[in-house]
């Protein structure tokens, strides 16, 4: 009936009953096998029906997938009983616990009280409805009694979530509430670790006994063994003296194991300067004894954190702060609930439901509790009672897939439904695979219920599944080997012990008896910049094109084969045996880019921005000058598309910039809609004169384009006042023909398929309770600025290309060889403000007025970083790396056959310790641990997994001494048993790639065809012909000169072309041409080429990168506070890190903060703060300067040049108008003079542009330059 047969490890799994199970299956151990087996089972042996079981996971997809295996073994199965189940099949409940949800309350939604006329919220409708009633709460408090709360608790949450300020710390409040079954009680007990009495020993208080106390006595105690350790092997009798004396005080705190209650000992004990400096390095001093020096200084910087983390407080300190803070929490906290409460509030009068409903009102369905309050309802609990016990009757047997990634809400759910008397639960999942925490998922309760079950006493039963079907041996001894030094309860939330490694069991055995090869493991490393002749390498882009050469290598060489499954024989590699993985989407425009140099195919998986596809653009233009014309850059964007096309010639499409430019200078004053408008008026297409052709531009072209442009935009905004949203979007499809248009198109189908979508959501939205044009491009934009998108449906893996996707995209799949590249990307740095663990409760910070303290302080507020905070940041930085183990173990366990491991590293030679030698010496730490798992310090220092798999690797035999300027320490590898692994490790640079791209097969040959040439038996060409031939070769354009310029510059690229002969031309605006700067090409040049974008690095921290991040630090300042503080500066530039608009936190930091605060404390740092309102910075511009003006080669005839720019800076006062530009340039004091001439043209030349823009005289334009450096206005 089935080929599957069981394993012996796999049998208990399929055929225990009576009690409850939890399966703990990793990675290829057959889960989704043994749960069909097990149904199959249910039925056949235990007969019972289909609809009697319940099953529950976690995607639509993976509960379609079970649906289907199930339905091919029933139609298989000779059995009537069997057969019969086939038609319940349809009714079987196999789903989504949502989907599940959503079935009780259609079924029971009159038991609490819920309109059945429901429907469910889009995201981005539910972020619109959320804004809204916050508004509208803020209204309320702002003009009612709780104004002064409101204002005080704001303001002590200024900086919030992410920068969002109060409104964002409510809304992850809010978000983390809705995983729990008691959201209101939930919140209502985050004050419980901020209580705090008058007297009250701080070793006596919830904080302490329940959080701090459990955390800190672990740490501790692996402190106390890591000094031990070092106590035993010391050779440096001094030394030994010194770690006796630690010892001595770190054992006074604890008692039979356990911390003291002495907060004051605790304190004092733990602060690195209460243990005494290392005895002095001598001439004798050996390389062990400096090494163990070096340990225990590593070992004081253990405790100093620990001491900052936990016991930094004095109790003074306590007593004096934590009430404050829990007044203000307190207020938080009912600001919180009054939001919840509005906000079910406004869903309820729409009618709408969002997917936390679907489980609330499921749970209270099932426990008679308020939806909101969850309180106990005596009238409902009857009725509850009753559906509990019919359902507990109907389902024998509950499974659960994918456990691990279950939330609190969920289980306590399920739990509803279970009565051991009745039915049980069969679990199944994988703590290593849990890897939606930031979906509120928590792998804790799948640990917990892990071990329970494996107690004695428990009546329930947890089985290990290990056995691995899916990978070759060298892929899962590779795993084991990273895991089991990785991976324990202290950092990644579980221990990788002998029931969690991997055990290959699958069978590679070819048709001739013989037994297909593994391969090794490679690593691969991208080292830029360490050759002196290549300047300026892509860090990422470099290791990319590394990766597309030696995956054109796999597919070119015939040597390079993998198993075949269905011959059993080993073949060539093909593209879709192949997937790259990566922890997020930033190399995929690189993959594309570098991959199709190769004639590689590829096939990306989720599309990264659908905002920003062209088309979508395009059409967004058109509906926002639908709603309002009088929007240039919108109505710009629609003129230059292709929406716009000739009714007598289709070929003509869009405006060209001159014909856009004729337009404006018609009517220079107002809106450019107003310029259209005027031009129609003033060239009306029906009455034209007969010679129309102006300068080179036929303006009867251009009024016909006006005339299509208004009658299209007038049918428009018609049909918006009479249609539907839906109807207009399509009616532009249909009056543009822009559906066929994008067909045409590279990507034609997908961007024909981004349109409909377009249709699709704005039909979607007007069943929504938000009608109007207006408010869907509101709504577009808010989805937007949340970084979120309308997405496309997940497209199915490419059968003749190579897959791209994310690491997340990749859970449940396999391959036959996994590329993981891009391994050093860093771990995010969480710097909330405000962090919330959904166990723990809430971390924030407390601002205070010190004057209300006491009254000879000044006015000033000071902001303290609160204990519960600093604990509750130190718990989530452990999560989140144990979030990223389990990413890891995800990627390796992906793998078939072949496992490829990519990273990069910028290693400039001018830096004295490059960061591959860096990275060297951190992983050479590794051999400082004695025992399997490396301690937890070491392993949380580390920044990327790429860190990690170094550390694990160093300390085996095979890791290669890959610098020869560096030598690997010995390491005696000893009882540590790390295991046979077969890998290998290799430095690659650009000329290395270029080497193996030299011995490549041309592949750029296959599909191009030979150009036919005359032959020699070609007749011979006439005298009309050979005249007719050479007047074509001899001609001459006359305007040559012109097409030897550009048209378009950008002022930073001609500023040296301007050179001030006279203080007087340029106060009147004149500027001279230096004839030497002008050069045969046309353009005025830098010294030196632009370096190309492959060789481009977003990591190296140059002079050009340290410019743009300080330009763009000065753009995002908020000046209305007026004055800018170093911490304000500070608190953006990390802000900007996180969200990566700022490439790199190297970048950060070698940034000049004091600098830019240095500004703001000049004359005109000072007036600007003054009228930050009359402000405006980074202003784009362009003009048109005569050619002839700028290229002495040029006449009038011509035409002009088109300037751009970008100001950083003015500021408009009764006074005038002040332009400011900042520069970085690297210079002494005594150069300032030389400075302010560099950049004279260019200040001309923007105050130019600014007097045109503003209609202002030249002479009321004063223009500042500020050097960053000297910190000085020149």
């Amino acid at each position: 009936m089935s080929s599957f047969k069981p394993s012996a490890e796999q049998q208990p799994a399929i055929e225990h009953r009576g009690h409850d199970i939890l399966v703990s299956a990793s990675a290829g151990s057959g889960k989704t096998a043994v749960l069909v087996e097990r149904v199959i089972q249910l039925l056949e042996k235990d007969r019972l029906n289909i609809d009697q079981l319940l099953m529950v996971t976690f995607t639509k997809e993976a509960a379609k997938n079970m649906r289907e295996r199930i339905r091919k073994r029933l139609m298989a199965s000779p059995d009537q009983h069997m057969k019969e189940q086939i038609s319940r099949l349809a009714v079987a409940n196999i789903s989504t616990i949502h989907s599940f949800c959503e079935q009780l309350i259609k079924r029971y939604y009159y038991t609490i009280d819920l309109d059945p006329n429901y429907r469910l919220v889009t995201d981005a409708e539910q972020n619109l409805l959320m804004d809204q009633v916050w508004h509208d709460l803020v209204n309320d408090w702002l003009t009612g009694d709780q104004k002064a709360t409101y204002l005080r608790v704001a303001d002590n949450f200024a900086q919030g979530v992410k920068g969002e300020g109060l409104a964002g710390v409510v809304r992850k409040m809010d978000q983390e509430a809705n995983a729990q079954p008691d959201p209101n009680g939930w919140l209502t007990h985050l004050i419980d670790n901020y209580e705090l009495d008058d007297q009250q020993a701080i070793t006596d208080t919830h904080f302490y006994q329940a959080v701090v106390k459990p955390i800190a006595q672990a740490q501790l105690l692996e402190l106390l063994n890591q000094w031990q350790n070092l106590s035993q092997v010391a050779e440096n009798d001094k030394l030994r003296e010194r770690l006796a004396e630690d010892l001595s005080k770190l054992e006074q705190l604890f008692i039979n194991g356990e911390l003291v209650d002495d907060w004051d000992l605790l304190v004092a004990a733990t602060e690195k300067k209460s243990f005494g400096i290392n005895p002095k390095k001598t001439k004798d001093s050996t390389d062990i004894e400096l090494a163990q020096l070096n340990q225990r200084n590593a070992l004081k910087s253990q405790l100093d954190e620990i001491h900052k983390t936990y016991f930094s407080w004095s109790s003074q300190r306590y007593h004096a702060l934590l009430p404050n803070a829990k007044a203000i929490l307190k207020e938080l906290v009912s600001f919180s609930q009054q939001f919840r409460q509005r906000y079910q509030r406004a869903k309820q009068q729409r009618h709408l439901l969002d997917f936390s409903d679907l489980e609330h009102y499921a749970y209270a369905i099932l426990t008679g509790r308020a939806v909101l309050t969850n309180e106990l309802l005596a009238t409902h609990q009857a009725t509850a009672t009753q559906i509990r016990r019919e359902l507990q009757f109907q389902y024998q047997e509950i499974m659960v897939d994918e456990f691990q990634d279950t939330n609190r809400l969920q289980y306590d759910l399920l739990q509803q439904l279970h009565d051991p008397k009745r039915n049980h639960l069969f679990m199944v999942g994988d703590m290593k695979q849990s890897i939606y925490r930031f979906r509120q998922a928590d792998p804790t309760l799948f640990l917990e219920n892990y071990q329970r079950f494996r107690q004695a006493d428990d009546p329930n039963e947890a089985l290990d599944l290990s056995d691995n079907y899916r990978s070759m041996t060298n892929i899962t001894e590779f795993t084991n080997v990273v895991f089991k030094q990785l991976m324990n309860q202290g950092v990644g939330e579980m221990d990788y012990d002998q029931t969690a490694e991997l055990r290959a069991k699958a069978q590679w055995q070819l048709a001739d008896g013989q037994v297909a090869p593994a391969r090794q493991t490679e690593m691969l490393v991208y080292r830029t910049n360490h050759n002196p002749a290549i300047v300026g390498e892509d860090r990422l882009t470099g290791e990319v094109q590394m990766v597309a050469t030696r995956i054109r290598q796999l597919l070119d060489d015939e040597k390079e084969t993998i198993f075949d499954q269905d011959t059993q024989t080993m073949r060539r590699i093909k593209p879709n045996d192949i997937v790259i993985l990566s922890r997020t989407k930033a190399a995929n425009s690189q993959i594309v880019e570098q991959f199709g140099q190769l004639n590689i195919p590829v096939t990306v998986h989720g599309v990264e921005n659908y905002f920003k596809a062209t088309e979508i653009r395009i059409v967004m233009s058109l509906l926002r000058i639908i709603d309002n014309p009088y929007q240039d850059v919108p109505l710009v964007a629609v003129m230059r598309s292709p929406l716009i096309t000739l009714p007598t010639d289709e070929a003509v499409i869009g405006f060209t910039e001159p014909e856009m430019a004729i337009i404006k200078l018609n009517h220079p004053d107002g809106a450019y809609y107003e310029a259209i408008q005027q031009f129609a008026q003033d060239f009306p297409e029906d009455d034209f004169p007969g010679n129309h052709v102006r300068d080179g531009i036929d303006y009867y072209i251009v009024a016909q384009k006006v005339n299509r442009l208004l009658t299209l935009l007038n049918h428009l905004r018609a049909c918006a006042r009479q249609r539907s949203l839906a109807e207009l979007i399509w009616e532009i499809y249909d009056q543009t023909n822009y559906l066929d248009y994008v067909g045409g198109m590279p990507g034609g189908p997908q961007r024909q398929a981004n349109l409909h979508a377009l249709y699709e959501r704005a039909s979607a939205y007007e069943q929504s309770s938000f009608k109007g044009l207006y408010q869907f491009i509101r709504f577009i934009e808010q989805m937007q600025r949340k970084d979120d998108d309308l997405g496309v449906a997940p497209a199915d893996l490419a059968n003749d290309s190579i897959n791209v996707m994310t690491i997340h995209g990749s859970k449940g799949l396999q391959f036959p060889i996994v590329f993981l590249i891009d391994m050093n990307h860093q771990f995010r740095k969480d710097s909330e403000g405000v962090v919330i663990e959904p166990r723990t409760g809430i971390g924030m910070s407390l601002v205070e007025n010190v004057h209300d303290q006491a009254a000879d302080l000044p006015p000033v507020e000071v902001k303290y970083e609160l204990p519960q905070q600093t604990v509750i940041k130190e718990q989530l930085k452990r999560q989140n790396r144990a979030e990223e183990m389990r990413l890891l173990y995800v990627a390796l366990t992906r793998a078939e056959q072949r496992l490829i491991i990519t990273a990069s590293v910028n290693d400039a030679p001018t830096n004295k310790l490059g960061n591959l030698k860096r990275d060297w010496n951190f992983c050479s730490q590794a051999v400082q641990s004695k025992s399997l798992v490396l301690n937890d310090a070491l392993r949380l220092k580390a920044n990327s997994m790429f860190d990690w798999l170094g550390l694990t690797l160093f300390r085996h035999p095979q890791f290669p001494s890959i610098l020869d300027e560096l030598d690997k320490p010995v390491f005696d590898e000893g009882s540590l048993q790390l295991g046979d692994v077969d890998f290998t490790v290799q430095l690659v640079d650009q000329a290395l790639v270029r080497q193996w791209q030299a011995n490549l097969p041309d592949v750029r040959k296959a599909g191009q065809t030979q150009l036919s040439l005359f032959g020699e038996d070609q007749p011979p060409l006439s005298k009309t012909q050979s005249q007719l031939m050479q007047q074509i070769l001899r001609f001459e354009y006359p305007h040559q000169a012109a097409t030897e310029t550009t048209a378009y510059q950008a002022v930073s690229t001609i500023r040296e072309a301007f050179r001030i002969q006279d203080p007087d031309d340029v106060a009147m605006g004149r500027l001279t041409i230096d004839a030497d700067q002008v050069r045969g090409e046309g353009a005025y040049l830098k010294d030196t080429m632009a370096v190309p974008e492959f060789m481009q690095t977003n990591q190296a921290v140059t002079p050009t990168v340290l410019g743009t991040a300080t330009h763009l630090l000065f753009e995002r300042l908020d000046l209305s506070h007026g004055e800018v503080t170093f911490s304000q500066v500070s608190a953006l530039r990390d802000q900007l890190v996180d969200q990566g608009l700022i490439p790199s936190p190297a970048v950060g930091d070698q940034l000049d903060l004091t600098a830019i605060v240095a500004f703001y404390q000049t004359d005109l740092g000072q007036r600007i703060l003054a009228h930050p309102d009359q402000v405006q910075r980074e202003v784009a511009f362009s003009m048109l300067l005569p050619g002839a003006k700028l290229f002495n080669n040029l006449t009038d005839q011509d035409g002009p040049i088109l300037v751009h720019g970008i100001i950083d800076g003015y500021l408009v006062t009764d006074e005038g108008v002040e332009l400011f530009d900042y520069k970085t340039d690297q210079i002494t004091r005594t150069k300032l003079p030389q400075l302010r001439q560099r950049y004279q043209g260019q200040l001309a030349l923007y105050a130019s542009a600014l007097a045109s823009m503003l209609d202002c005289p030249l002479a009321k334009i004063k223009s500042d330059l500020y050097s960053v450096t000297c910190q000085s206005l020149v």
